[in-house]
């Protein structure tokens, strides 16, 4: 499997299958509890690190009016995000680039938030750069805003194959078979996915690969770039985390 999995993953299809599969209600619901839990209001700085297409730095920037820049490495989900904010007339400082590149991040930010589980696609060493560089980014006792995959409850209920159907935008019927192995020793879950296009009659096939976090291993990997855990919530509603939450929300200072 091409270790780079992510450098052709997030194209059209991507989009279009995501768009469709994320909801409003959910969006609004993240960006209200990004906004609540990092206290943006209009003079904060803010970067939406892996901001795919835009559907947070579009509402956060709506719903507070702060100054916003949004990285990601695909070209294509970034071209989709700006024709979003100028329809919205939302000004948003578009960067395209790889996070682990410490060149692409902006300087004295107030706050970074990383939604959509999109920490963790590279190697322990390169996961700890990341998070080295957005350390750097910050301003002194800025925030972090981090949502992980509860590794627990994926281990329990990780399902080796699920069989879903979506229908484009264009009208193009579209069944996804998703196959996934645990590799346990490596807290790393792979995926197999194949798009079958009922219409056109055209298979693509993606595969990607996650390596996912525990608590006690999130917590030493911030403490060895300067930075502190300071809340974990297990929901969207300011929760404590359980072993049945569907995630983790966790919330550090530099």
């Amino acid at each position: 499997m091409n270790k780079e999995w992510f450098k052709e993953y997030f194209d059209d299809i991507y989009l279009e299958v995501n768009k469709e599969s994320v909801s409003f209600k959910r969006t609004e619901a993240e960006v209200d509890f990004i906004i609540e839990s990092l206290k943006l209001d209009n003079t904060k700085i803010v970067l939406d690190l892996g901001c795919g297409w835009g559907r947070h730095s579009i509402l956060v920037s709506k719903k507070v009016g702060c100054k916003i820049y949004a990285l990601d490495l695909s070209q294509t989900l970034l071209d989709y995000a700006k024709k979003e904010a100028e329809k919205d007339k939302q000004e948003i400082v578009w960067i395209c680039g790889d996070m682990r590149d410490r060149e692409k991040y902006p300087l004295d930010l107030d706050s970074i938030y990383c939604m959509f589980g999109t920490f963790g696609y590279f190697d322990d060493v390169e996961n700890i750069k990341v998070l080295e560089n957005i350390s750097y980014s910050l301003k002194p006792n800025g925030l972090f805003l981090l949502e992980l995959n509860n590794f627990y409850k994926l281990i329990k209920f990780l399902s080796p194959k699920d069989v879903s159907s979506l229908t484009f935008s264009n009208g193009e019927v579209v069944y996804v078979i998703d196959e996934r192995e645990l590799l346990m020793f490596e807290n790393k879950v792979r995926v197999n996915r194949k798009f079958f296009y009922l219409n056109s009659k055209k298979v693509v096939e993606r595969n990607l690969i996650i390596r996912n976090y525990t608590i006690p291993e999130i917590k030493s990997l911030f403490e060895k770039v300067g930075m502190k855990i300071i809340e974990v919530y297990g929901d969207l509603k300011f929760n404590k985390p359980s072993i049945d939450s569907n995630k983790f929300y966790i919330l550090a200072q530099k």
